[in-house]
């Protein structure tokens, strides 16, 4: 994750917000507080399965495919 940076969107509970902030700074990421900018190319949005499963989906076109299930990062670190 050297480089990359992340929001968290949505509520965690397994894995917690914590569990996966660590794992993001564990790989060198960087875990934004806020929203990044649409234009930021190097922000991904890891969003909770609440959020993967509700219309909070529409609220993120903006980011096209730099939204992503928090799995997407198990399936990172297991590769």
């Amino acid at each position: 994750f050297n480089g990359m940076k992340f929001f968290l969107s949505g509520t965690f509970s397994s894995p917690s917000k914590a569990d996966l902030t660590s794992l993001i700074v564990a790989g060198d990421g960087q875990v934004l507080p806020r929203k990044p900018a649409a234009s930021d190319p190097h922000a991904l949005i890891i969003l909770s399965a609440e959020h993967l499963s509700s219309a909070q989906t529409r609220n993120w076109a903006a980011y096209g495919d730099r939204c992503k299930s928090y799995v997407w990062l198990f399936d990172c670190i297991s590769q």
